[in-house]
């Protein structure tokens, strides 16, 4: 059962499955991906948070992203179980970035969250590209080589 609730042969589970699993709905990502990275590239960090595209950015777009993305996590570990199962969503490494970014994007909508000392979380905005690498397989395997070879590359003079 996915959290205890969602057997795999309830109706709502399966459909949830092949959602999850049909073709344009890791397109869709990819393309909610891209357009936070195009959002990141503008926003000028050094101008009010609140002026202009920035204040597009922080206060609607950032916020449906962040929604889309939630979305996606809860669907995924709706289909696949959160932990416990052989293939559950934080059985792989790169969902664990993905649920990070989402829960450190939560982090950041705290109210007073900015002025308590949670505006860091902000920061993690910056790694919702990476999460690209887990929506195409070939770059996974592309990332992994070279994160392996690192270690290798000291014996070289």
């Amino acid at each position: 059962k996915s959290l205890f609730i969602f057997s795999i042969d309830k109706t709502i589970r399966q459909q949830v499955l092949q959602l999850v699993c049909w073709v344009w709905f890791d397109r869709i990502i990819l393309l909610l991906i891209a357009l936070n990275s195009i959002g990141l590239a503008i926003v000028d960090w050094r101008a009010s948070a609140d002026v202009g595209f920035n204040g597009f950015y922080n206060n609607v777009l950032d916020v449906w992203l962040t929604l889309f993305f939630t979305l996606e996590a809860m669907l995924k570990v709706i289909a696949w179980g959160f932990f416990w199962d052989r293939n559950s969503y934080l059985r792989d490494a790169w969902n664990w970035l993905d649920f990070v970014v989402v829960l450190t994007a939560w982090a950041s909508f705290v109210p007073g969250g900015a002025a308590d000392g949670l505006g860091f979380f902000r920061v993690f905005r910056a790694l919702r590209p990476l999460r690209s690498l887990n929506a195409v397989p070939q770059m996974k395997v592309l990332v992994n080589t070279v994160i392996s070879s690192v270690p290798k590359l000291g014996n070289v003079s």
